[in-house]
């Protein structure tokens, strides 16, 4: 619940579940580990060391669907489980591994897991702040309106339509000009012209 002076405003649910960065349930830690570990050790067999690209999957799913802290850590696992490879089972070794792209492979799976982790928080925030904003116009005692430069109305509260006496889409057919005669200020475009002409 968010309060704001004597009002208090519901965020919506959708926001509430799409939190940013919750850790991923045991169960989905062990069962995907387990069939990445599998997966790498019989393709391995067939592909050798290219195989560390496939590692690259669970990464990319880890960071978008958990956030920046799954996609950092199951990128260091991924990173771990390839260079025990390369040291134990590899024909090539260890110090081969690392001379013939293993460090260069072992960064950019980092790199992908932070990014992607890092982009799924940031979309995550963004959702969440819109809910929030939606949230606070809807319930808002004053009429809201949303105009683009042109005075076309591209978005309203309920307020607002209970003020004109129209319904919401009735009045996102409409322009300024429609509801309003001096619509003069729509002209220039600017911005702070609109805001002071809704206010």
């Amino acid at each position: 619940m968010t309060v704001s002076g004597d009002k208090t405003l519901a965020r919506p649910e959708a926001a509430r579940s799409r939190g940013a960065s919750h850790p991923p349930p045991i169960a989905v830690v062990a069962g995907g580990s387990t069939a990445v570990v599998l997966c790498f050790t019989l393709l391995h067999a067939a592909l050798g060391p290219s195989t560390g690209l496939l590692l690259t999957l669970p990464v990319l799913l880890a960071g978008w669907l958990y956030g920046f802290r799954a996609g950092l850590v199951s990128s260091l696992g991924g990173v771990a489980l390839a260079a025990w490879f390369a040291a134990t089972i590899s024909d090539i070794g260890f110090g081969d591994w690392l001379a013939k792209g293993g460090a260069l492979g072992s960064a950019a799976l980092v790199m992908v897991g932070l990014v992607t982790g890092r982009l799924r928080d940031m979309s995550v925030a963004v959702r969440e702040s819109e809910d929030q904003f939606r949230s606070l116009v809807a319930q808002a005692a004053d009429a809201f309106f949303l105009i683009d430069g042109h005075g076309r109305i591209g978005d309203v509260n309920q307020r607002a339509c209970d003020s004109l006496d129209y319904s919401r889409a009735e009045l996102l057919r409409l322009t300024m000009a429609d509801i309003d005669s001096d619509t003069t200020m729509f002209r220039s475009g600017d911005p702070c012209l609109q805001v002071r002409a809704c206010m």
